[in-house]
């Protein structure tokens, strides 16, 4: 973030600290021949240790500038640009930190084409860079509820992960994926979407 104000506020203070310091070694040398340059030694250390807490403050303050992140990764952000200038709040999102060597993959699984899935289900995964490699993978997390996709669609947000005999891909990548639910029967495939048109035409 901007630190140029935070510097000045900083060398501000350590100059104030320092001239509190000198003021202070003058009174305790004055104070062996002064006994009213004596009673003013508690007043003088009183303004050391207010400088040194204010100094401490803007060094504070300048450290919390310098955003570090708990571990090394790679961060995703969309444009840089957008950033500059821009006031941001308390919590809000800015960039994501990702470690490439822990790849993750979301599946949006539409409404209309959910089965009963489960933590460990097949997943194969096909990029577009690379239609024919499948990349293999297990399910993670399935969620209970459907939210709406960047392009509207209704849809599961499951995760899954790849096997560790895997190549780690590239984060970021687009493609299709394949989830695999239960054995069902050959009847219940081919009519499992006509029967629910027909259970929601007629209310039963």
């Amino acid at each position: 973030m901007v630190d140029i104000e935070l510097k000045s506020n900083l060398e501000i203070a350590r100059r104030a600290f320092r001239i509190a310091e000198a003021e202070l070694l003058r009174g305790r040398q004055l104070a062996f021949s002064s006994q009213e340059d004596k009673a003013q030694l508690a007043e003088l250390t009183a303004q050391v240790e207010l400088r040194r807490a204010e100094m401490n403050f803007a060094q504070d303050q300048l450290t919390r500038a310098t955003v570090t992140a708990p571990n090394s990764g790679l961060i995703m952000l969309d444009d840089p640009r957008k950033w500059q200038g821009r006031p941001v709040v308390t919590g809000q999102q800015i960039m994501k930190l990702a470690q490439p060597q822990f790849v993750e993959v979301e599946v949006q699984v539409p409404v209309a084409d959910a089965v009963t899935l489960s933590e460990g289900s097949r997943v194969d995964v096909f990029l577009d860079i690379d239609p024919i490699k499948r990349y293999r993978g297990e399910v993670t997390r399935v969620p209970y509820q459907s939210s709406l996709t960047e392009a509207g669609i209704l849809a599961y947000s499951v995760r899954a992960k790849l096997a560790a005999d895997e190549t780690v891909p590239r984060i970021g990548l687009r493609g299709s994926a394949r989830v695999h639910g239960p054995r069902t029967t050959l009847f219940y495939f081919l009519f499992r979407r006509p029967i629910t048109v027909l259970r929601q035409i007629i209310g039963v």
